[in-house]
């Protein structure tokens, strides 16, 4: 699930989190912007590459959606489907 806390009327940064979910206790996970937006972006499954050329389609740097996308498969919100298929899909 993602989860965003905006103060209405004040212009302060979306603080985006992620829920983990599939687990007995709920797990939070705090976003930074560019991981959010690969969230958005793989809310259906696609190969790295076209991940890589939407993330470009927004002005998204190469080097930290790569960063991003490692981090959200480490901390377990999205998985590669397949080695071959090298496509990237959200496991929240």
């Amino acid at each position: 699930a993602l989860l965003e806390a905006r103060v209405l009327g004040r212009e302060v940064h979306t603080n985006a989190q992620a829920e983990l979910l599939g687990k007995a206790l709920p797990i939070l996970l705090t976003l930074d912007p560019v991981e959010r937006a690969v969230l958005v972006l793989i809310e259906k499954p696609l190969k790295v590459s076209e991940l890589l050329a939407l993330a470009q389609g927004l002005n998204l740097d190469r080097a930290a959606v790569v960063t991003a996308t490692g981090s959200l498969i480490r901390r377990g919100l999205i998985v590669l489907n397949s080695a071959a298929e090298t496509t990237p899909s959200s496991a929240i």
